[in-house]
């Protein structure tokens, strides 16, 4: 992964594997991976806001510590975004993101299958992917 392109390119294909897998009623990997679009599309602007070509770069055979972070409040924090969503005055906005941080982690990957079911995976698809207020469309404008 060597450009912000290439990240966002990638936060859309999770979001794409997210909803092939709510599809097919597998709502543990659905949420999974729609957590994980949300994750690429900070770390794209974070690749923005610092000018560099590769977020992923490495120094001494390792990748930056910082850049390794799952945490979604971390990353928004990173990415000079974090202020303008704990002062957002779109509740259905700000509903969405406190839906989002309360329901996912990278931790999903370690639950019992059948954990999440079809009524969360909707109602986090619908926070990530809604074209008027979801948090996909909202980071996308700060580019």
């Amino acid at each position: 992964m060597d450009n912000v392109t290439e990240i966002i390119k990638l936060a859309e294909i999770r979001l794409k594997e997210a909803k092939v897998l709510f599809d097919n009623q597998l709502y543990d990997g659905c949420i999974y991976l729609a957590g994980y679009s949300v994750e690429l599309m900070l770390k794209a602007k974070i690749a923005q806001l610092l000018d560099v070509d590769d977020l992923f770069v490495t120094f001494d055979s390792r990748v930056l510590r910082p850049f390794k972070v799952h945490n979604l409040e971390d990353l928004l924090l990173y990415s000079g975004l974090y202020k303008e969503v704990a002062e957002s005055e779109d509740e259905t906005f700000y509903g969405y993101w406190s839906l989002l941080v309360s329901r996912w982690s990278e931790h999903l990957r370690y639950e019992k299958c059948g954990t999440c079911d079809m009524v969360n995976a909707s109602e986090l698809l619908t926070a990530i992917e809604d074209n008027q207020n979801g948090i996909l469309q909202w980071i996308k404008e700060k580019f």
